[in-house]
């Protein structure tokens, strides 16, 4: 396996019969493109590590990303959406399959496998199993020709990540421009494809953080107030914001070179859906952790969720709890495909009207931690309205969990801890934590094994993923 390159498909089958003998083959349903041409580009961007609350559609007091700004304005914000995780690997597959973590199986990324596995660079590796249908793949079934750019060596073809795709190119940490370069090798095939689906996994403003001129000078000389957080994460913050509004830059740039938006920012007579969200958020210091999978508070798991489809939504805001894990319900519905009744996701295609509210159910989020091959420690949080609790609880049979309870309408930073005040609300979140984490796996887990070259490894010590 390499975490570096390019993976092209073959020729597609796009002859109904033969999809529906490949249906039948492997037990599941495929949509025949019988009217592909009709369907409008899908265009789903996903920047790693970008918190929410950076954002100034989110209130932030900086414009740190004024052209995902002007989407949020002319597309619809979902104001409070959740990763499902704070990891990398878990969260986007989430993403990919419409399931929890615990039910696809991707609960470690090279961080936690690295470390569980540390006296050897063999390691086995889990990843998105085959016989799940992804996004990509679903999309791909329908007639999208399908393109997938990612920086990020989780979100790889070593972890399942290349499932679905005609196209697949993956890197780690080379930035957004270089993310860009890859896709404007294959914009004339994007261009002719009618319709064509395209990934983009910017890497931008993950650690190291990069201080990307002119904004970050610009930042440091009007500082902010920085709240809870420690003095001492200023420098970074500025650096993080100014990464933000280099990934925002590209982001333009890439919608532009696709023919999606003109050169002012307009709207092209090319039909398209577009979403910006991210894998997970980034801390600094609030409840005493820097970085993301390490918990999951509001700073790690709170993300931007916009999508964008001039003359297919009316522009608005929502503010009902969704998550990420909502993205391919909403997509194929959006598309009229047929749903899935596997998805543990739901759609939101009927709340982009602004006129409609999703079902208020609990929101999910879950954190495992490994060491030498064996759970340390697991955290689990259930959100419902303003009422959100954590579950914290180690492998250990003699250690009793540990819960923390907070009212977001009171404490927005979930700095308060009341569960003790409100044992029926902690035992009905609980409950509704613990229906969730007991569905069975939709499938059986896959791995992969690999060894980690030195290249590898040292990259893995930059992104703050292995310990020196």
């Amino acid at each position: 396996m390499t975490f570096r390159g390019v993976m092209v498909r073959g020729v597609r089958l796009g002859i109904c019969v033969v999809l529906g003998m490949l249906a039948s083959s492997c037990g599941r349903s495929v949509d025949a493109p019988n009217d592909a041409d009709s369907l409008p580009d899908v265009v789903v961007i996903v920047v790693d590590t970008l918190r929410a609350d950076h954002l100034s559609f989110h209130g932030y007091p900086r414009e740190t990303a004024p052209f995902v700004s002007r989407l949020a304005r002319e597309g619809v914000v979902f104001e409070n959406a959740l990763s499902c995780s704070s990891k990398t690997a878990p969260a986007t597959a989430s993403i990919f399959t419409a399931l929890h973590p615990s039910q696809h199986g991707v609960q470690h990324g090279m961080m936690a496998t690295r470390r569980m596995q540390s006296l050897d660079p063999t390691i086995e590796l889990n990843r998105i199993p085959d016989a799940l249908v992804t996004l990509p793949e679903r999309l791909h079934d329908a007639g999208y020709t399908t393109f997938g750019f990612t920086d990020n060596l989780n979100i790889s073809e070593a972890e399942g990540f290349h499932q679905g795709f005609d196209v697949f190119s993956d890197s780690s940490y080379e930035g957004a421009e270089a993310v860009n370069e890859r896709l404007f090798m294959h914009v004339d095939d994007i261009r002719a494809s009618r319709p064509a689906f395209v990934y983009l996994h910017y890497m931008d403003p993950h650690i190291p953080y990069h201080r990307r001129a002119p904004w970050f000078d610009e930042f440091a000389a009007t500082p902010i107030d920085v709240g809870a957080r420690p003095a001492s994460a200023r420098a970074d913050i500025d650096a993080y914001d100014s990464e933000i509004r280099y990934v925002d830059a590209a982001i333009r740039q890439a919608l532009e070179r696709g023919g999606w938006i003109d050169s002012d920012g307009a709207p092209t007579d090319r039909d398209v859906i577009v979403v910006v969200t991210s894998d997970h958020g980034e801390g600094f210091g609030e409840h005493g952790d820097a970085g993301h999978g390490k918990n999951l508070y509001g700073e790690a798991v709170r993300v931007p969720f916009v999508f964008y489809a001039p003359g297919r939504i009316e522009a608005g805001r929502r503010s009902e709890g969704v998550q990420t894990i909502d993205l391919y319900p909403t997509l194929i519905d959006l598309l009229e495909l047929p749903p899935d009744p596997s998805h543990s996701g739901v759609s939101l295609a009927g709340s982009l009207d602004t006129s409609r509210a999703v079902d208020d159910r609990a929101l999910v989020m879950q954190l495992v931690y490994k060491e030498q091959g064996r759970v340390r420690w697991f955290m689990g949080a259930a959100r419902r309205g303003s009422w959100k609790l954590v579950r914290y609880r180690t492998d250990s049979p003699t250690d009793p969990p540990q819960y923390r309870l907070f009212d977001l309408d009171r404490d927005p930073h979930e700095l308060q801890d009341v569960w003790a005040l409100y044992p029926d609300r902690v035992r009905e979140l609980e409950s509704e934590l613990d229906a969730v984490l007991r569905r069975p796996p939709t499938v059986p887990a896959a791995a992969t094994r690999l060894t980690l070259d030195p290249a590898t490894l040292r990259h893995l010590r930059e992104l703050g993923y292995v310990d020196e």
